[in-house]
């Protein structure tokens, strides 16, 4: 996969990249999901978004607190449709608040066939 740059409105660049992995390590039923992360100048962690490996589903958004509302997790969805990466909403009914609004700001990712989506 590409590594790619992004860059904020104040000047702040990031580095993308994806892998795979777990989001809980200590979970043995945790399955494994692809990662796609941005990290500051200092190489430092900023943003996460885990996707099903077979559905492409978004399972999990989280960005530093002080970096929210930079772009950077919607930077992330961008990476995913860029490199052909499968990305997809979850179904709204599964979805935090801020999933939700995330979904809503990134209209450019169509939402999970329900049948296909992860059942919690």
């Amino acid at each position: 996969m590409e590594t790619t740059a992004y860059t904020t409105e104040w000047d702040d660049t990031y580095t993308i990249t994806t892998r795979t992995g777990k989001y809980d390590d200590t979970n043995p039923s945790d399955d494994v999901s692809r990662i796609i992360e941005a990290h500051d100048e200092d190489g430092d962690l900023v943003s996460h978004m885990y996707l099903d490996l077979t559905t492409g589903q978004i399972m999990q958004v989280e960005t530093r607190e002080e970096n929210q509302r930079e772009g950077i997790a919607t930077a992330l969805a961008q990476y995913a449709v860029d490199n052909g990466i499968p990305i997809f909403h979850s179904p709204e009914e599964h979805c935090t608040h801020e999933g939700l609004s995330f979904a809503y700001a990134t209209d450019f990712i169509d939402e999970i066939d329900p049948e296909l989506a992860y059942q919690p």
